[in-house]
């Protein structure tokens, strides 16, 4: 048996398809084919939506976290030096202006603070977490609403989650509060990290439910916030 491919013969026209002999443009590989069609372009992704949005919840591992932030905590030259009250300060950016305004204060402030801070006799790194407005959804293991205009999303509860809500404590004494966040580097407290005043870090507002820090605040002073809806 002879292939006609070799001897001259009519020539196979379903040999391009099988790879055994030469190939023709696609409209002449079957007789009477259409001529062969692009493949369809996938869509583009559009950028104006913007990415899927995340649901997620945080589970604390103890029963109990603190707060720490210093608005509403008042003029800490006053409370902690006995300086003229500046009734200004409840403007945050006027508080943190003062720090790099008056140097020998600033100085007198680190040097307690340092003392109140040995006392503590806080060893090795804490966690901590930055608050925002949605964590108070979360906390009760619920997913936070969308973004619609309108403000009509409501948000989702899990069906099989029935926690008790976390109790979130506020820590109110200046000394640990500005002790917190002066020594906090992105998300760490070091024990022995030193004290910086710049806004970046006196503005933080964070919480942790480390054992350590929450001790610190039963026994120097906070309030119980609120975070059922």
């Amino acid at each position: 048996m002879t292939d006609d491919s070799q001897s001259g013969g009519p020539a196979n026209p379903f040999a391009s398809l099988t790879g055994n002999g030469p190939s023709q443009p696609a409209a002449s590989r079957l007789p009477g084919a259409a001529p062969a069609q692009p493949p369809p372009t996938p869509p583009k992704p559009s950028l104006l939506k913007g990415p899927a949005p995340l649901k997620w919840r945080i589970m604390p591992v103890m029963p109990k976290l603190v707060r720490f932030e210093l608005h509403g905590l008042g003029d800490p030259f006053y409370r902690l030096l006995n300086r003229p009250l500046h009734t200004e300060f409840p403007q945050a950016e006027a508080l943190y202006k003062a720090f790099q305004e008056r140097p020998q204060d600033t100085a007198a402030l680190a040097e307690q603070l340092d003392q109140a801070w040995s006392g503590y006799e806080i060893q090795g790194a804490i966690l901590l977490y930055r608050w925002n407005p949605n964590l108070r959804f979360v906390l009760n293991g619920r997913i936070p609403g969308g973004n619609s205009a309108n403000g009509d999303d409501k948000p989702e509860s899990y069906d099989d989650d029935n926690r008790q809500p976390a109790h979130v404590l506020r820590a109110l004494d200046m000394a640990l509060v500005l002790n917190v966040l002066a020594r906090s580097r992105v998300n760490v407290l070091l024990h022995n990290a030193p004290l910086a005043f710049e806004p970046q870090y006196l503005r933080q507002v964070v919480f942790t439910d480390d054992p350590r820090l929450v001790r610190l605040a039963q026994s120097t002073g906070w309030l119980e916030e609120t975070v059922l809806l």
